[in-house]
């Protein structure tokens, strides 16, 4: 086994105080490979009564605004740590956790892969055990850490976590 590479790179859809010039862009910048811009027409932009924002796939995209940000490709290690800082930091909201992008396309119609922060909903726990518990963090480890690093790719990262979360 392997430790988490820095050299594997995770791709994360950002769309607010992350984003560049954002209040909390200094978690990133000391992780970022690359950045890329993009608009993601059939999610849309909400926001909750305590101002937090969030972004989700309505079930109609007729009326959807779509949403701007960011791509980043960022290391293992980064992404922990925002994780992190989401469940524990009093400066970041407590409403989001790590979720795969579900069909997001670009104004071209092409699909976007990728992780973003979507707001946490209460989930069941299928196993009735509660050290049991799906881990979005824990099987990114652990296809990271069991992967040839050739092997590791924004495609191959998504299709794995579809599979086993």
């Amino acid at each position: 086994m392997r430790i988490v590479s820095i050299q594997c790179y995770i791709p994360i859809f950002v769309f607010g105080t992350l984003r560049a010039n954002g209040r909390f862009s200094k978690y990133l910048t000391e992780f970022l490979d690359t950045k890329q811009d993009v608009f993601i027409k059939n999610y849309q932009l909400c926001e909750l009564e305590s101002g937090d924002v969030y972004i989700e796939k309505p079930k109609s995209t007729l009326t959807c605004s779509g949403v701007h940000g960011e791509i980043y490709h960022i290391n293992y290690e980064c992404l922990w740590r925002i994780q992190h800082l989401e469940n524990s930091s009093g400066s970041f909201p407590k409403t989001y956790e790590l979720a795969i992008l579900d069909g997001a396309r670009g104004k071209d119609g092409k699909e976007i892969l990728g992780f973003y922060f979507s707001l946490k909903r209460k989930k069941v726990i299928s196993s009735g055990d509660c050290f049991q518990r799906d881990d979005l963090m824990s099987k990114l480890k652990h296809y990271i850490e069991q992967t040839p690093a050739d092997e590791i790719t924004d495609d191959n990262i998504i299709c794995a976590m579809h599979r086993t979360y």
